[in-house]
């Protein structure tokens, strides 16, 4: 182990004993001493793997997006307005579709129809990653429905 002085004088000095735990790369020496990341992009992206592999393990259904439009009626499920069809591109009220569960959530029941709802896309993205008690009774509603 070397000293401070020399580490003030060679910031760039790496210590080949302590790698990043996505990319096997060295940790810069000036890096904090309980660092387990090279840079912040490789721990940003461990979320993004535990996503993917969440995601993996879930069950899957094949859904046509607009089979589950249909089913919906055109109409929101989080502001219950009427969604337009003419609607694209990146219009804040064109239709997308929305996990009632999401993908964060512990109990998530995977890409299924019950689970697969109608959104305007800024109310998509407004509701985040989160799941209120009314998304779980949604869930349970179209469970309870046969496609």
């Amino acid at each position: 182990m070397r000293c401070r002085i020399y580490h003030r004088r060679h910031p760039d000095y790496v210590d080949l004993e302590r790698q990043c735990e996505v990319c096997a790369r060295a940790i810069p020496r000036t890096a904090h001493r309980a660092a387990i990341y090279c840079s912040e992009r490789c721990r940003r992206l461990t979320g993004k793997h535990l996503r993917r592999n969440r995601a993996a393990q879930a069950p899957a259904e094949p859904v046509r997006l607009r089979d589950v439009f249909e089913r919906d009626g055109w109409i929101c499920h989080i502001c219950t307005l009427p969604v337009d069809r003419a609607l694209s591109g990146h219009d804040p009220m064109m239709a997308s579709l929305d996990h009632v569960i999401p993908l964060s959530d512990p109990d998530y029941p995977g890409h299924v129809w019950a689970n697969l709802a109608l959104a305007h896309l800024i109310c998509n993205t407004s509701k985040g990653n989160r799941a209120t008690p009314k998304d779980h009774e949604l869930y349970e509603r179209l469970s309870a429905v046969k496609r």
